[in-house]
């Protein structure tokens, strides 16, 4: 759980499962949440920003049975209103047909503008 202003950590790893080297490995992380977005604060090396909230890097390979892990931080808006988000990573190799993705909850929690809720 986060709330407003608060600084969230994600990780992002890519594993290659197969018996042989995954080659031209796209991934990717998508900035989580409806309008408010979470603000990117910071991202690995070689990310780059494009349309849809993706931020992605290209490699060349990544070996047989090999794992990458990639850290993004990110701010809650002070405009988030409370609820869940969900992130979104996404890793796609060539000769793949389709992105493999995976998805990652978050709650934003709100104050209750009452000052004491049993009375409200």
């Amino acid at each position: 759980t986060a709330t407003r202003g608060q600084t969230v950590t994600y990780l992002l790893r890519v594993s290659n499962v197969g018996s042989s080297a995954a080659r031209l490995l796209r991934a990717c992380y998508q900035i989580p949440g409806v309008p408010p977005k979470l603000i990117l604060v910071s991202a690995p090396p070689g990310f780059v920003r494009g349309g849809g909230g993706l931020v992605c890097r290209r490699f060349a390979s990544l070996p047989a049975r090999g794992t990458l892990i990639f850290k993004f931080r990110m701010q809650v808006p002070a405009s988030a209103r409370g609820g869940v988000i969900v992130s979104n990573g996404y890793a796609r190799a060539s000769g793949m047909v389709s992105f493999i993705s995976a998805q990652a909850p978050l709650t934003i929690g709100v104050a209750s503008p009452c000052p004491r809720p049993s009375s409200c």
